[in-house]
């Protein structure tokens, strides 16, 4: 009886903790990651296509893949203390170019043809995306970074250069060396009629 008296103090404890804790682990959805499209010149976003081109306009094929998963984004209340909601999409994906396909040293680009109203951004160790409101849509658009830390300690530039270019709606970047056999991109959307903030900074956390 003391025993399940205390059980009960001790479960009501862990709540009160949980409350006013919430950095708790947000569930987490697995993709299948079969390849939806390979050697595409297109991906058909609901506001607007991304397609890459090579620095003459020609278009550079490129695969869609899902991504592996990630982290559904909860929503707080005012106080901070109750999960209102658990933000999930599974538009979430991986955009991959053969480097084979890629000449050294030619600038490339990337672009969203949307409007994107550009709105936040996120790092992480050699990773980085950014996004914004299209239409009734969060959108976010992230890549792998590896020389994001040659510019502190000027170091020596490794595989290829990538920058962020808001005039284009995407990326620039340029193949240094054939040091992988692929150049990776991720997009991610979400419907943003409710929670818009909190559903771009979702997309943001899907694509860094």
């Amino acid at each position: 009886m003391a025993e399940t008296a205390l059980t009960g103090i001790y479960r009501s404890t862990d709540l009160l903790y949980d409350l006013h804790n919430p950095d708790i682990q947000e569930p987490y959805t697995y993709f299948n990651i079969r390849t939806l499209y390979t050697a595409t010149t297109e991906f058909r976003l609901p506001t607007g296509d991304i397609t890459i081109t090579d620095s003459k306009g020609e278009p550079v094929p490129f695969s869609v893949r899902r991504s592996y998963g990630h982290f559904q984004h909860r929503v707080m209340d005012a106080e901070e203390t109750r999960v209102i909601q658990y933000l999930d999409s599974d538009d979430d994906y991986v955009i991959t170019l053969d480097c084979c396909d890629l000449v050294i040293g030619e600038e490339c680009s990337l672009l969203f043809s949307g409007s994107l109203e550009y709105s936040d951004g996120t790092a992480d160790e050699h990773c980085s995306s950014f996004g914004g409101i299209s239409g009734d849509y969060a959108v976010a658009l992230g890549t792998d970074d590896y020389n994001d830390d040659v510019w502190i300690d000027d170091g020596e530039l490794y595989f290829h250069e990538v920058e962020e270019s808001r005039e284009v709606n995407g990326y620039k970047f340029r193949l240094l060396e054939k040091a992988k056999d692929k150049i990776f991109f991720r997009v991610a959307w979400l419907k943003a009629d409710t929670y818009p903030d909190k559903a771009l900074e979702a997309v943001l956390y899907w694509t860094c």
